[in-house]
């Protein structure tokens, strides 16, 4: 009879055993409490590190050392690592790269040696602001003088100059009137074959066409008497910026010294002074002091 009963009761605990391992082997926590039972336990508990890996971000607990450790615990990257990651990135290296194109975009072609270029001689006032190369379109050069049109056929229209890159690029040259045995000429009004330009001197140019031609670094003038132009003169004295194509004259003093000088409109003639207190002095009103450039005709206003 005791047998009997201890092997009902193992019975019983082996079946109450049983159901708790049926229960617990329900992988659905919907299903559980569908049975009135509680939820299953998770199987991996929260890890720092997991998360840190799978997020891409610093742990909040050391990972290769212990934090009790400093001398064992990962340094901080350097400054050198830093750069290495930035320049990987390539968001940087696109800026770095567009940032470079940028420097390159703005640094100009220069022409080579030998090169001829053609235009015409557009005129500004730079009376408001010097540095802006088109602040106020006067007009173009021509036979005359100022011009306001170009290519029209007119007699008073605007001429077309040539030259060829000198070399070095910085030379002077002659700007010649294309088919024709005339250049833009500095021709001194009213004086004698000695001209001297410079502060405090009253003589002037003016800027004519005529078919004289004087050499490069020449001191000498030679008289012309021309369809455009009266007066002693000399004609390689102009030098083109290889960059903005901006005119500048380079008279030669009889003493060989190159003076500064400064180029004005008064009315339709363009004048070259070393002292434009002076020229406004002699011309009886303050002239307007302009920058010319050789350009192609559609960039001007």
């Amino acid at each position: 009879m005791l047998a009997l009963h201890r092997a009902l009761s193992f019975t019983l605990v082996a079946l109450s055993l049983l159901q708790f391992a049926h229960a617990h082997a329900i992988a659905s926590n919907a299903q559980r409490l569908a049975r009135g039972l509680a939820p299953a336990p998770p199987k991996r508990l929260f890890d720092p590190h997991y998360r840190a890996a799978r997020d891409d971000v610093p742990s909040s607990l050391p990972t290769s050392a212990s934090a009790s450790d400093p001398a064992s615990a990962t340094p901080p990257p350097s400054s050198s690592a830093s750069s290495a990651s930035s320049s990987s990135d390539p968001s940087s290296a696109s800026s770095a790269s567009s940032s470079s194109a940028s420097s390159a975009s703005s640094t100009p072609i220069l022409p080579t040696p030998g090169t001829v270029q053609t235009g015409a001689i557009g005129v500004y006032a730079t009376s408001t602001a010097p540095t802006k190369k088109r602040d106020t379109f006067l007009g173009y050069m021509g036979a005359y003088g100022l011009s306001s049109t170009f290519g029209t056929g007119a007699a008073s229209d605007g001429w077309t100059y040539s030259f060829t890159e000198p070399d070095p690029l910085s030379a002077v040259v002659q700007l010649n009137h294309p088919s024709t045995p005339y250049r833009l000429t500095g021709v001194a009004i009213r004086s004698g074959p000695q001209v001297t330009l410079g502060p405090g001197n009253a003589y002037y140019l003016e800027l004519q066409n005529s078919r004289a031609s004087t050499p490069a670094g020449s001191a000498a003038s030679t008289y012309v008497y021309d369809t455009y132009a009266i007066g002693y003169a000399q004609t390689t004295i102009f030098r083109v910026d290889p960059a903005s194509g901006r005119v500048s004259v380079q008279w030669v003093n009889p003493d060989g010294s190159l003076p500064q000088t400064y180029v004005a409109a008064h009315g339709s003639s363009l004048y070259v002074t070393g002292d434009p207190a002076a020229l406004a002095t002699q011309l009886g009103a303050t002239p307007t002091p302009v920058a010319i450039f050789l350009e192609r005709p559609s960039a001007a206003p």
